[in-house]
C-alpha cells in the first residue's frame, strides 16, 4: 500500500526576526540555501524512484520560479504552504495569504493546502474552495481522510491514539500537551528523531492493517545543513521553548529509511482515487 510522505519546503527567514524584512531581504540572508536543499531532495527521490507532494511556501517560488518548475517537471505535486509561513490565526491572514500567492496558485492549478504548524479553523475550508483547492492536509486524526460541507477533502497527518480509540477531531488541532495525553502526533516530523525510525515505521504498518493510508510531513531542513545564522537562531529558539528542540536534530538516515521500508507518493491521488 502507497502512504503519504509531504515536503514542507520552506526557508529559516520565513520566521522570527526575519518576517518583518521585504521578500528581497529574506531572499539574500537565505543565500540560496532553499535551492540547495531542494537540489538535494530531487536527487534522493530520484533515487528512490519516489514521486511526493512538496508543500510549498508561495515567496519560493517568486524567488525561483525555475526551482518550482524543476519540481514538477521531476514529477512531483506542488500543493501550498501558505505566501509566507504566516500562522493562520484568523481567515484575514489565510485570504490575504492567498491572494497573494494567487498567481503561483494558478500557474500550478494547485489543490492541495497545508497550514503551518497545522492550525486551520473549520471556516477557512470556504476559501480554500473559492480559490479552486479540492484537499487540505491541516488536522491531526487517525481518522480516514473526509470530506468537509465545502467539498473539501480533509487528509489528516497521522496519529497513534494511546488508547486505540478514534478522537474526535477538534478546530483547530494544534499539538499540544492535551493532544499527547490521548494520541502521539507521529506524522509529524517533531517525532521522528524522538521515537525513531523503525517505531515510527511500526505505526504505519498498523494503519496500513487497518486499511488506511499513513500521512507524515517532514522539512527540508530537518535533512540537510543550514547556514550558521540559522542554527542560531534555532537555538535560541529552544531557549524560550524547549520543546523545539527535537527540530534541531537531523534526520536524513531515519527518513531514507521509512523511504527504503514503504511506499509512498503524491498526495493529490487521494483526489483522483475519490474520482
Amino acid at each position: 500500500m502507497q502512504h503519504y510522505y509531504v515536503i514542507d519546503l520552506e526557508s529559516f527567514v520565513f520566521s522570527g526576526k526575519y518576517t518583518k524584512l521585504t521578500s528581497a531581504e529574506r531572499k539574500k540572508i537565505d543565500d540560496e540555501t532553499i535551492l540547495r536543499h531542494t537540489e538535494l531532495l530531487l536527487n534522493l527521490l530520484s533515487k528512490q524512484k519516489t514521486k511526493l507532494t512538496f508543500f510549498i511556501v508561495g515567496e519560493i517560488f517568486e524567488w525561483y520560479p525555475d526551482l518550482i518548475q524543476d519540481i514538477f517537471d521531476e514529477g512531483h505535486e506542488i500543493a501550498f504552504h501558505t505566501h509566507n509561513h504566516t500562522y493562520l490565526t484568523n481567515s484575514t491572514l489565510l485570504l490575504k495569504e492567498l491572494e497573494q500567492s494567487k498567481h503561483f496558485i494558478e500557474k500550478y492549478k494547485i489543490k492541495g493546502f497545508q497550514a503551518p504548524a497545522i492550525i486551520i479553523n473549520s471556516d477557512y475550508y470556504k476559501y480554500l474552495k473559492d480559490f479552486g483547492f479540492k484537499y487540505s492536509s491541516s488536522v491531526y486524526s487517525s481518522a480516514k481522510p473526509f470530506q468537509t460541507e465545502e467539498g473539501i477533502v480533509e487528509i489528516p497527518v497521522s496519529t497513534k491514539p494511546i488508547k486505540n480509540i478514534d478522537i474526535p477531531i477538534e478546530y483547530p488541532t494544534a499539538m499540544s500537551f492535551s493532544m499527547l495525553k490521548k494520541e502521539i502526533p507521529f506524522g509529524s516530523s517533531f517525532f521522528l528523531k524522538i521515537l525513531g525510525a523503525k517505531r515510527i515505521s511500526k505505526y504505519i504498518r498498523e494503519v496500513e492493517i487497518k486499511g488506511q493510508r499513513a500521512n507524515l510531513f517532514i522539512h527540508n531542513w530537518q535533512l540537510f545543513s543550514e547556514p550558521l545564522k540559522a542554527k542560531i537562531d534555532r537555538l535560541s529558539e529552544n531557549v524560550l521553548n524547549p520543546l523545539s528542540i527535537p527540530y534541531n536534530f537531523n534526520v536524513l538516515k531515519e527518513f531514507e529509511f521509512l523511504l527504503q521500508e514503504h511506499q509512498f507518493t503524491r498526495m493529490d491521488y487521494e483526489i483522483k482515487k475519490e474520482n
